[in-house]
């Protein structure tokens, strides 16, 4: 395994970046080093992820690494494009057992001081002040449910939406936006028909409905993975239990409030829920989730969009 140092240079340019990162290896093979006709291979052919990088592809010609799909490794070298995608030429590389799991794992692209404004707005806006202290407790940085809210990715699979850490605080803050909107759309569009809407419900209920995804994942060198209560019990259920005790454990709110709000957190995922929305409080959260998952499932970022 090579030790040389890569160094920055004038000669770097925008097709050739220097490569000195934390990655996960995805996948890894090796090659003989040469083909039949006598052309040179790269000795060791590797699929790297880190918070940068959904996937990259790296190579080195002249040694065979000894790593193992999920190891956490040290990369030092150059990037260029190859093939119209950008390649890594390894000058070194090393496992590592010490790492910050935020730039290892794909991490949102956003602005997270812009994202936590967003958040504190909308928290502050619901009306009922009851919901909005409680919305507060709940998110509050300086808490463990907190700090793990603004960490945890909102899904497990690169398949799914925002698969990635801070993704579940993005989540929720957009699905909280869009279903304040459409209560105040459907509020104005039939008053006689639709009757009065709890916005401060859909408020409070959009903004916590995948609250325990914060448990029901866990990340680190091994990648975006169900907890053993998220792969037993879902999400939803984990959310729903999770709401229902600091409800009634807030002893200021009737049953018919905690039904309600716990109703939106049981059928957010619509009619194949097992409790499809009855509420219009519920319909519109389940809409706004749908919404945003789909989007950003389809063309939010690590995806590439399907045209």
């Amino acid at each position: 395994m090579s030790n040389e140092t890569v160094q920055v240079t004038a000669g770097a340019t925008a097709r050739q970046a220097l490569a000195d990162e934390v990655f996960r290896v995805m996948s890894i093979e090796h090659n003989s080093g040469t083909t039949g006709s006598g052309k040179k291979l790269p000795r060791t052919r590797l699929v790297l992820q880190n918070a940068r990088y959904a996937d990259i592809q790296a190579v080195d010609w002249d040694y065979v690494l000894e790593f193992k799909q999920g190891d956490v490794v040290k990369i030092t070298g150059t990037i260029k494009e190859f093939r119209g995608q950008p390649q890594i030429t390894i000058r070194s590389s090393a496992r590592v057992e010490d790492f910050d799991v935020t730039k290892l794992l794909p991490t949102y692209q956003g602005d997270l001081a812009v994202l936590e404004s967003r958040l504190d707005a909308y928290i502050k806006a619901i009306p009922d002040e009851r919901l909005q202290l409680l919305a507060t407790k709940l998110t509050d940085p300086s808490g463990e449910l907190g700090r793990k809210l603004r960490l945890a990715p909102a899904s497990p699979a690169a398949i799914s939406h925002e698969p990635y850490i801070h993704g579940l605080i993005q989540h929720l803050t957009e699905v909280s936006e869009v279903a304040r909107v459409l209560a105040d759309k459907a509020r104005d569009l039939r008053p006689t028909e639709y009757g009065k809407i709890n916005i401060s419900i859909v408020m409070f209920g959009a903004l916590l409905h995948d609250l325990a995804k914060t448990t029901a994942y866990e990340y680190g060198a091994e990648g975006i993975k169900f907890s053993l209560a998220g792969r037993l019990n879902g999400h939803v259920l984990e959310s729903y239990a999770l709401i229902r005790n600091v409800l009634y454990e807030a002893g200021t709110f009737s049953q018919e409030e905690i039904d309600n709000i716990l109703h939106i957190v049981a059928s957010h995922h619509g009619p194949e829920s097992d409790q499809p929305p009855r509420t219009i409080e519920a319909w519109i959260v389940h809409t706004a989730d749908l919404f945003c998952s789909k989007l950003g499932g389809t063309f939010g970022y690590p995806h590439d969009p399907v045209l």
